[in-house]
C-alpha cells in the first residue's frame, strides 16, 4: 500500500464512543437483591444440571456395559462360525494335527492352532476305515453329464478357422 492509501484508509475509520457508567447505575445493579423467584429458578437449574450429570453417567455406564456383552456375543459368533469351517485332521507325513480351513479352494492346511479357538480345540474328525479283510467293490454305476443350452448363433459373424 501506497502512504497515500494508508491515509485514505485512515480516514474512514470510525471512532468507538464508550460511554461510561455513571456511579449510581452500577451501585443499583450491584444492591439488587434476588428475589424468591430466581432463588427458585436457579435452584430449579441446578437440579436439571444435577439430573442430567446422573443421566450422563448411567448411560454411559450402560453403553460400557452394552459394549462388553456385545464383544463377547461377537467372540462366541466368530468362534461357532471358525468352528464350522476348521476341520482338524491329524497328517501322517508330519505326525502332527493340522488345522485346515475348508472355505478356500484347495483347503489350506496350518500346523498351528487359531487364536481365535483360545482354549478350546476342534475335534478330531472322525475317520472310519474298513476292516482289512472288507472285500472292495468295483465301481458298478457308469456316471454322465447333459449340458443343454439355448443359446443361438449368428454363423456369419462366427469366425471360420478354416
Amino acid at each position: 500500500m501506497s502512504d497515500s492509501e494508508e491515509e485514505d484508509w485512515g480516514e474512514d475509520d470510525e471512532e468507538l464512543v464508550v460511554e461510561e457508567m455513571g456511579g449510581d447505575e452500577a451501585e443499583d445493579v450491584d444492591d439488587a437483591a434476588p428475589t424468591a423467584e430466581d432463588v427458585d429458578e436457579e435452584a430449579n437449574n441446578l437440579r436439571m444440571l444435577a439430573e442430567e450429570a446422573e443421566y450422563e453417567k448411567q448411560d454411559a455406564a450402560a453403553r460400557l456395559l452394552q459394549g462388553v456383552v456385545r464383544r463377547g456375543q461377537g467372540r462366541r459368533y466368530a468362534k461357532e462360525y471358525g468352528k464350522q469351517c476348521f476341520i482338524k485332521e491329524w497328517d501322517p507325513e508330519k505326525k502332527q494335527y493340522a488345522y485346515v480351513d475348508t472355505r478356500r479352494s484347495p483347503p489350506f492346511k496350518q500346523w498351528t492352532k487359531p487364536k481365535w479357538l483360545g482354549d478350546d480345540d476342534l475335534v478330531e474328525e472322525t475317520r472310519y476305515r474298513a476292516p482289512s479283510n472288507f472285500p472292495k467293490r468295483r465301481q458298478t454305476q457308469r456316471q454322465f453329464a447333459v449340458v443343454a443350452h439355448t443359446a443361438e448363433f449368428d454363423d456369419d459373424k462366427v469366425p471360420c478357422l478354416t
